[in-house]
């Protein structure tokens, strides 16, 4: 239901029936990127368990990144499922650092520990074992991305922030998320800027936890760092210092919504 809602709301606003880009804003938004290059129609993902059930309440996590950061383009939403989903049976420490974090998480936000166990990574349900990632949606801040050449590199501009803040402030609204978990935050352009200039209201509990309200919408925001950057071996103290005890609070208030 989640995945239609979101395909019908957004992703045809973005991509026509042929999976050809036809966003109102994209003359605007390339123009923006000034030559850096331009990945126009990448949309979200929405689990196939999305909305799962912990401990008799509905949890509801949508993580928000910046942008994409690769060159493929259009990415319908049947394709960013087969993405995402080509993660799961990879072992932990052979995903990507940007899915690992992602993974370690959705371990804490779903009531577990952080590990790199594979049995740790599966969810209790009543219809059976659910994995994380097959639980949660993901939407980037941007629904393009502007590139440095041909890496990972690059953010996007303010034009295409402006521009695709009505699509990422509709994708809350459908998907009606119990946490955001925003990834990137920093000085300047940053995904914490992106959510922050959405909210009707924001509810601090403390720096990187607050509750907020989107529209109708209410959720636990926890804003951290990029993993890919930050939570890897050698910032392993903002991941025990910082990221866990602050997922640790989100997942605990998420229980009272």
């Amino acid at each position: 239901m989640y995945r239609d809602d979101l395909e019908t709301a957004v992703g045809t606003q973005v991509l026509d029936a042929d999976r050809r880009f036809c966003c109102r804003f994209g003359a605007e938004c390339r123009n923006s990127a000034r030559g850096r290059g331009f990945a126009a129609g990448q949309l979200s993902y929405v689990g196939d368990d999305y909305a799962v059930t912990v401990d008799g309440r509905p949890r509801r996590v949508l993580v928000v990144s910046m942008q994409v950061g690769d060159d493929e383009a259009p990415v319908d939403m049947a394709r960013r499922r087969e993405q995402v989903r080509a993660r799961i049976p990879q072992a932990f420490n052979t995903r990507n650092q940007h899915m690992a974090g992602v993974t370690t998480a959705l371990r804490v936000l779903f009531g577990g520990a952080p590990g790199t166990d594979r049995a740790g990574e599966f969810l209790p349900t009543s219809a059976g074992a659910v994995h994380v990632l097959d639980a949660y949606a993901m939407a980037n801040s941007v629904l393009c991305s502007r590139l440095s050449g041909q890496g990972r590199q690059g953010d996007p501009s303010r034009r295409m922030i402006e521009n695709c803040s009505s699509y990422l402030a509709t994708t809350i609204e459908v998907l009606e998320p119990t946490v955001v978990q925003s990834q990137g935050r920093r000085n300047g352009l940053s995904t914490h800027q992106a959510v922050e200039r959405l909210c009707d209201s924001i509810d601090r509990v403390d720096d990187e936890v607050a509750i907020i309200t989107v529209g109708k919408v209410t959720a636990v925001w926890c804003s951290l760092k990029h993993p890919a950057r930050n939570w890897g071996q050698l910032h392993r103290r903002y991941l025990q210092e910082v990221a866990l005890p602050a997922l640790t609070r989100t997942r605990e208030l998420a229980s009272l919504l």
